[in-house]
């Protein structure tokens, strides 16, 4: 993440931590991922750029005590109120890192990657994708790609946030099939309105 990004961040979060909190109108768009995603029970999950753990604490109760969890954000403010929210989660580890660098992704096999409100914000999305396919487990692992917003509605709102996230935009369903074929992936669910936000959800291929 480039420092105009992590700085952007970094203030947002140390202003009003809830701006990230899931609004009432937006808890039928997370039902949604919840049954597109069907049980977690046991799952173990690296989520890059998990924020003030809003998602995590609620992916936490999913897996349960036999899963586990690998959360990471570049933003110190983010991860001091991530650790907070999910200190009564034994399973849960949550830790400063750029998730762009090889060294923030877990050393244990993985089932699931998802990442939650982060992809726009990647520089280097192709080798997110490609180490993110090398970590899931060959056969039944998952990548997991989600906002709560439909591309169109998201990139309008970086559009207007400043310049530090401007051009943080998420790609439009063609060019998001195309990258995700070219870095090794198999869509098997993609889908981008404003009643089901963007998500696309996608094994190795």
């Amino acid at each position: 993440m480039n420092e105009p990004r992590q700085r952007f961040f970094e203030r947002l979060a140390g202003n009003d931590i809830e701006f990230f909190a899931v609004r009432p109108d937006q808890e039928p768009v997370l039902a949604h991922l919840w049954e597109r995603l069907g049980p977690l029970d046991g799952s173990r999950v690296f989520e890059p750029g998990c924020g003030a753990g809003h998602l995590t604490e609620r992916l936490a109760s999913r897996v349960g005590p036999n899963g586990r969890i690998h959360s990471c954000d570049n933003s110190e403010n983010m991860i001091e109120a991530a650790k907070k929210r999910l200190a009564r989660f034994q399973h849960v580890t949550t830790y400063l890192a750029n998730a762009e660098e090889p060294d923030a992704f877990p050393s244990e096999p993985i089932d699931m990657v998802l990442a939650f409100r982060f992809f726009p914000h990647l520089s280097d999305r192709r080798s997110f994708l490609e180490r993110a396919r090398n970590l899931v487990l060959p056969t039944n692992g998952r990548l997991v790609l989600a906002h709560l917003e439909d591309g169109a509605t998201l990139n309008g709102i970086h559009a207007e946030a400043g310049a530090a996230i401007r051009d943080d935009r998420l790609p439009p369903p063609p060019r998001m099939r195309d990258l995700l074929t070219a870095t090794g992936w198999r869509i098997t669910y993609l889908s981008d309105a404003p009643e089901t936000g963007f998500l696309a959800i996608a094994t190795p291929g």
